[in-house]
């Protein structure tokens, strides 16, 4: 407000209030996306390649001083307690809100992850203590603030898990494994407490079944959707009188030269299961496990790569093997 005296503008208006703080405000638009419950009341998602944010405690008041676009094209958000990871088809992205911030300001830094580790899958991608779990190119990815690594590279190479077909992968997290469902099959992975931790050995298995869905309940029990020639509905994992067989197939023991292991030991909650043993990949004996004792191989049998394979219903504890018998009576 102002008069004009002899051509000069003069500012006499008068402050009658404070400006108006939803002018910036936007509606929700059609494509969002993702949509996330972040910390102090704020929701969060994608709309097209870019990530938007509500005002805290204001789920309608989408505030556009907030938007982050993306240089990758962004395919989903994980939140969890103050940081948001943006997963694209080339670099994640790492947003992480600020505890006291200018309201002039955006209250949220932006860090894009050095590494090139496209997710292939959208519903690969699960919370685990603070980071996340997907599916990349090379295998499974654990990203956890501005840290990122493939945990399963102790088990695949590249080629063999893009035989797996990852890009139609489902995953979820349990009980700090993580399950993931492709068109190929099933993997059961253990998940490490820390990004930084070294490749754990037997924390992969392969589970036949192929569930079209996983999910979690409230009470921390896990189900699964089958639909097969054998297994039609909702079934909860590890429950139920019945055991399915299993198929376990241990890691490859390749030594610095030919060696002779002559016993090896199981222990087993009962009989029944079938133990196969292979050197340098051709089979020396098969056997039907009797009881947890040390049991002799072959003898004379000699190699580098040592292996064992056991099927069966029975719930196998421990595996040992060693060059003789004598060292597996205390195991």
């Amino acid at each position: 407000m102002g008069e004009t005296t002899n051509g000069n503008l003069i500012d006499n208006g008068k402050v009658v209030g404070s400006a108006c703080v939803s002018y910036d405000y936007e509606a929700p638009p059609n494509d969002l996306r993702e949509i996330q419950s972040w910390r102090d009341g704020r929701l969060a998602g994608l709309s097209g390649n870019i990530f938007m944010m509500t005002e805290r405690n204001l789920p309608y008041a989408w505030n556009s001083k907030f938007n982050v676009t993306f240089y990758d094209t962004a395919i989903a958000l994980i939140c969890t307690n103050k940081t948001g990871y943006v997963l694209t088809d080339g670099k994640p992205v790492i947003l992480t809100l600020k505890g006291d911030y200018n309201p002039k300001d955006t209250p949220i830094d932006v860090v894009e992850v050095a590494e090139t580790l496209p997710i292939l899958s959208r519903r690969s991608a699960c919370e685990y203590l603070g980071g996340v779990v997907y599916a990349s190119n090379d295998g499974l990815v654990l990203l956890h603030q501005g840290n990122a690594r493939v945990i399963t590279s102790e088990y695949y190479t590249p080629e063999q898990w893009r035989k797996l077909h990852p890009h139609t992968m489902k995953g979820i997290v349990y009980q700090g494994h993580y399950y993931g469902t492709t068109d190929k099959g099933t993997i059961r992975f253990r998940l490490s407490d820390s990004i930084y931790a070294t490749e754990q050995k037997n924390g992969l298995t392969t589970i036949s079944l192929q569930p079209t869905t996983w999910f979690k309940s409230d009470a921390d029990r896990l189900y699964m959707i089958l639909d097969d020639e054998q297994y039609k509905g909702v079934y909860e994992w590890n429950e139920g009188k019945g055991k399915l067989p299993m198929r376990w197939r241990g890691n490859l023991n390749t030594f610095a030269g030919i060696t002779r292991l002559s016993a090896y030991k199981v222990i087993a909650d009962e009989s029944g299961n079938e133990i196969t043993h292979f050197v340098d990949s051709r089979e020396i004996q098969k056997y039907t496990h009797k009881q947890n004792k040390p049991t002799r191989l072959p003898v004379g049998r000699h190699g580098i790569d040592w292996q064992v394979e056991i099927t069966g219903k029975a719930e196998v504890f421990e595996y040992h093997i060693a060059p003789s018998i004598r060292e597996l009576a205390t195991q």
